[in-house]
């Protein structure tokens, strides 16, 4: 999996993340997404790590916070 894909995807999840909370739901924080690629040549072998991705709610908030708490002190 390329890095394009990658962020494409971790761009898709936050956007995700945003509208469960926006809807008034919280995560369990034991949850967590653990996805294979399944496209192209890269694929062919189940066993590859670089095809494997966790995708954890919480680490996305705590970005996104972090992130906005950066913007306010400027």
């Amino acid at each position: 999996m390329d890095k394009r894909t990658q962020s494409d995807l971790e761009h898709a999840f936050i956007e995700f993340v945003d509208r469960v909370q926006e809807l008034g739901f919280e995560f369990d924080y034991l949850a967590k997404l653990d996805l294979r690629y399944v496209k192209g040549e890269a694929a062919l072998s189940p066993h590859s790590m670089a095809n494997k991705i966790t995708l954890r709610p919480e680490d996305f908030i705590k970005q996104e916070k972090s992130l906005l708490n950066e913007d306010d002190d400027s």
